[in-house]
């Protein structure tokens, strides 16, 4: 999985300078999994969410299981004692 901006910010562990749509971490290094959750889900000091999971070709994201189908039943037909004449 990859992480991409969803808006402009600067790390402040780096002060390195994200504009959205930048890959995060911009030199691919190993970023712990709690910084990572600040980011996602914004547990920061700017209180936004910085960065989106995204499936990359590497690691394609899991497939999800096909929803089951779910039948209607048919509209049931007014009696003809309802019916108007």
């Amino acid at each position: 999985m990859g992480y991409v901006c969803t808006r402009a910010w600067r790390d402040l562990s780096d002060n390195h300078l994200y504009a959205k749509g930048d890959e995060y971490p911009f030199d691919g290094r190993a970023v712990p999994a709690k910084r990572l959750q600040e980011l996602e889900q914004g547990k920061n000091r700017a209180g936004l969410m910085l960065i989106q999971r995204v499936a990359t070709e590497d690691a394609p994201e899991p497939a999800q299981e096909p929803k089951k189908q779910v039948r209607k039943a048919p509209a049931k037909r007014p009696s003809r004692s309802t019916k108007m004449k």
